[in-house]
């Protein structure tokens, strides 16, 4: 479909809203005049309604007058009088009075009702007429008489002789169409007589005469007529408004109409005339609005391009401004506002640049500092084991213990720093592995046991029975979430116990969450200060006074890692009774997979290497690239003392130089050195492998524990890693992993 210009939008708006003017106008125009006409034609029938009554008792009165009158006549007394008078003589006087009065119907009946004459009528008897009784009686009567074809309207008046009724006389008219044209005359309406659900007399005062034969439509239509109301009824395709007099005592009515359309012909016609002036103002109307939308769309289609071009990254876009209206005061603003943009484009471009290598410089000195902390912290630890294996004396341990004690507290402190740094960073990922979950505990719990005994403190662990043992989860974030909590709870309790428990909270198919709480005895936390636990860098008590250390990560950490677990943590606490950590942490209930990060290739049993060398493993000779002194001395001290052969190498170069003059079993090698860094190296030996067959294990013995690190020395070719500082019987085994103890 194709679009439509805003020239063509605006001329096609402006002429849909004449035209929905001129069709509204026409309608509300339609309807107050049809309201109007409607009200004009009901109070002309009323009013003809009483033209009517008006007519009626006038006609009667004329008729009952002129009856008195002729029935005191004498003749007419002396005919009535005298028995004996021949029949002959008697309609010889009284028609030559039928002659005289000039009426259609004259009649006259003796005093049992007999009719002695009739003029016009075939009325035999008056016993059955309307008033006879009354009029024999002495009354006088006027009205509707009925015959089988015709109907008379009648005065009856009684003829007298000294207080004797010798007759009645009964003068009136036939109700015929010159009655009903009089009539109309008088009420200026059509008029329709019905007797007998049939029309007797119908006459037309309008222009469109609906006709004798079916006078408003038939009797289908005299029904919906009701008497004195006002009823719109539809004949030949027009409408009337009607009303119903009720006479000869409802035995007749008298319809009086009045059709509408005579009445809106003049308005009709003034409206085609409204609608052909207003079709010229609509023609008119057209061609100013082409110019005037042609004036409007221009500078809006420039708009629109302008916006197009800016949206396509074209900042420098700017619209022609040719006038002060408002068009050109949007023009003016959509150019001020496309230099600010272009302006603010460039400025967050330059932010986001400096951001950038802020991050990169940022994860470049964590990597560094990483590396640069726990190589000397490799030495102090890795050497206070050896001493301890020395002949010392008993205050030499002491102070041996203090050294290895305050080495692993630093080193743990470093451990968190980083780890929160990466955490901020948003570089930690969940490492999902399968898992034992009550031996995973139970080591993780170990060190902290053994100080928890040492303060008199006992530390159990309670595994409620339907929490499954098999698990599949980020299970090192699990034991470092415990461990944090297990330490504050045994620093911070000075007698009684410390318990962890783990409960299931909800469980699904294939995954359950697990509730942990680690409920201590100790000194508790205020109730005001619960907010702040979980906070980086905050401790309950900041004053230099405070009895506890630390560096306040431990909880934060904690909230961090059980994030990763899909968990939230809360605390419950009573100064002086002791606190409840909790933390949920969603798992996997069975194991899909098995983590084999950092076991040898094609091994499946530690000792694997071995099947591929001599049994002895003392002739096995082992490559040490390590640029740091103390490091070399530490790694050499526990390969030789071990019982294997080594050679060192200071750097990558002269790693390459050594592996292409030397046969070596396996390499230990550090991944940041200078001239040649271990990944160059690994990647260097892995393609001389290509040319010349056979495979060294390399082992990664690394400071760079940063999120990514492992997975990067598998990248470049390593087979196993070995994060510093390192216990030696760490070392020891990592090597007999792949060359067998040495015998």
């Amino acid at each position: 479909m194709m679009p439509v210009s805003i020239r063509a939008r605006i001329t096609l708006s402006m002429m849909a809203g004449i035209f929905g003017f001129l069709l509204l106008a026409s309608f509300v125009i339609d309807r107050l005049v049809e309201g109007f006409v409607d009200a004009e034609v009901v109070q002309e029938l009323k009013r003809s309604c009483d033209a009517y009554a008006l007519f009626d008792d006038t006609r009667d009165a004329l008729l009952v007058d002129k009856a008195r009158t002729l029935a005191r006549a004498p003749h007419l007394r002396a005919v009535l009088d005298t028995p004996e008078v021949d029949e002959e003589t008697v309609a010889f006087a009284l028609e030559a009075m039928a002659d005289a009065v000039g009426e259609q119907l004259v009649l006259v009946a003796d005093g049992s009702g007999r009719v002695v004459f009739r003029s016009g009528s075939n009325i035999d008897s008056v016993v059955d007429q309307p008033g006879a009784s009354s009029v024999l009686d002495g009354g006088v009567y006027s009205g509707l008489w009925h015959e089988s074809e015709r109907s008379y309207v009648v005065a009856v008046s009684p003829v007298t002789l000294a207080d004797t009724v010798l007759g009645l006389l009964a003068i009136g008219a036939p109700v015929d169409t010159d009655y009903a044209r009089l009539l109309g005359r008088a009420t200026s309406q059509d008029v329709t007589f019905i007797r007998g659900g049939r029309a007797i007399a119908h006459t037309c005062q309008s222009s469109r005469c609906v006709g004798l034969e079916q006078p408003l439509g038939g009797p289908e239509n005299w029904e919906a007529i009701g008497p004195f109301t006002i009823s719109r009824i539809v004949v030949g395709g027009a409408e009337h408004i009607a009303t119903a007099i009720p006479i000869d005592d409802g035995r007749a009515r008298v319809l009086l109409s009045r059709p509408l359309n005579e009445a809106l012909t003049s308005f009709h016609a003034a409206k085609r005339e409204m609608i052909l002036i207003a079709c010229l103002v609509a023609s008119c109307a057209f061609l100013v609005s082409r110019r005037l939308a042609a004036h409007i769309a221009q500078p809006i289609q420039d708009l629109r391009v302008a916006s197009e071009n800016m949206a396509a990254g074209d900042l420098a876009t700017r619209v022609h401004v040719s006038g002060h209206d408002e068009l050109g005061t949007l023009g003016e603003s959509f150019n001020g506002m496309a230099s600010r943009m272009e302006g603010l484009v460039e400025d967050v471009t330059e932010k986001a640049r400096a951001a950038e290598e802020a991050s990169r410089a940022k994860a470049h000195f964590l990597s560094t500092m990483s590396h640069e902390l726990r190589t000397p912290l490799n030495g102090i630890l890795g050497f206070s084991q050896v001493l301890g294996q020395s002949q010392l004396s008993k205050e030499q341990n002491a102070h041996l213990a203090i050294v290895e004690r305050s080495g692993r507290d630093l080193l743990r402190l470093i451990d968190d720093i980083l780890a929160f740094a990466e955490i901020e960073a948003g570089k930690v990922d969940p490492e999902p592995i399968a898992f034992h979950l009550p031996t995973s505990i139970e080591r993780a719990l170990e060190g902290i046991r053994e100080r928890a005994a040492k303060k008199g403190l006992e530390l159990t662990i309670e595994i409620a029975e339907s929490v499954p043992r098999r698990l599949v989860g980020d299970v090192h974030r699990l034991c470092q979430s415990l461990k944090h909590l297990a330490e504050n709870a045994v620093k911070f309790t000075l007698q009684g116990s410390v318990r962890v428990e783990v409960e299931v909270q909800s469980e699904e198919a294939g995954e359950v969450v697990l509730e942990f709480a680690v409920t201590d005895t100790g000194i508790g936390i205020p109730l005001d200060r619960h907010d702040e636990l979980f906070e980086a860098f905050t401790q309950v008590d900041s004053s230099p006074s405070r009895a506890h250390g630390g560096a306040g990560l431990g909880l934060a950490l904690t909230r961090e890692y059980v994030r990763l677990l899909h968990g939230e943590c809360r605390c419950e606490s009573t100064p002086g009774v002791g606190s409840t950590f909790h933390f949920s942490a969603r798992f996997e209930k069975e194991a899909t997979y098995v983590d084999l990060r950092g076991l040898p290739p094609d091994s499946g049993a530690s000792g694997a290497g071995s099947a591929q060398h001599a049994a002895d493993g003392a002739s096995k000779r082992i490559l040490i690239v390590e640029d740091n002194p103390a490091n070399q001395r530490l790694v050499s001290v526990v390969v030789s003392r071990a019982g294997w052969k080594y050679r060192l190498a200071a750097n990558g170069a002269e790693c390459l130089k050594q592996f292409d003059g030397e046969h070596f079993d396996l390499i230990l090698m550090d991944c940041q050195m200078p001239v040649m860094d271990g990944f160059e190296a690994t990647r260097a030996i892995r393609e001389r492998e290509l040319d010349r067959g056979g495979h060294v294990p390399v082992i990664a013995v690394t400071a760079n524990t940063q999120e990514g690190g492992r997975e990067a020395c598998h990248a470049a070719g390593m087979d196993g890693y070995l994060a510093k500082p390192f216990h030696p019987s760490a070392l020891v085994q990592s090597i007999e992993a792949w060359l067998g103890a040495p015998t």
